[in-house]
């Protein structure tokens, strides 16, 4: 809708909503009477609310506290047994094994370069599956690409096996 004929400044009369001249004063009191209703409905909900929090805040609690006196029996139980080890490196001097990293890292290189050959070359391995596929197709005895003479017999065996 326009604000044609109003100007700048002025009033916009219809975005006002109407005032009533007088309240009917029952409509108002059950107005009043249903928000102290609610208010007192929400304040039980948030009371409630704040309970189970409390509840839950405790059973927190209590669940880590039984953890940590559950860890300390195991650590009391296992320090007694010294050819145990209680975790973390297990090296007297606490050097590492350079020879177990480096071989790991060399391992590592050598997957992720194959792995970069055969996505870079996809092409060619597909093709040397297709051609191991058809070598080990003849070399059981069946040869699709043998165009035998009308003549003659088709061949089933590959050269090989049929000389001997």
């Amino acid at each position: 809708m326009a604000k044609l004929g109003v100007g700048i400044g002025d009033e916009f009369p219809i975005d006002e909503p109407k005032q009533p001249e007088h309240a009917d004063p029952a409509a108002r009191a059950e107005y009043e009477r249903k928000r102290e209703e609610w208010r007192k409905a929400r304040a039980e909900w948030r009371r409630r609310r704040e309970e189970w929090r409390a509840k839950r805040r405790e059973l927190r609690e209590e669940w880590h506290r039984q953890r940590e006196e559950f860890r300390a029996e195991m650590c009391r139980r296992f320090s007694e047994h010294p050819e145990r080890p209680t975790g973390g490196d297990h090296h007297e001097d606490g050097s590492v094994n350079v020879m177990l990293v480096v071989a790991v890292l060399a391992l590592a290189a050598i997957v992720l370069v194959a792995a970069d050959m055969v996505a870079s070359h996809l092409y060619l391995v597909i093709g040397a599956l297709v051609l191991g596929s058809l070598y080990l197709a003849w070399r059981s005895g069946s040869d699709h690409f043998d165009f035998h003479h009308f003549n003659e017999p088709p061949r089933l065996l590959p050269p090989a096996q049929r000389s001997a």
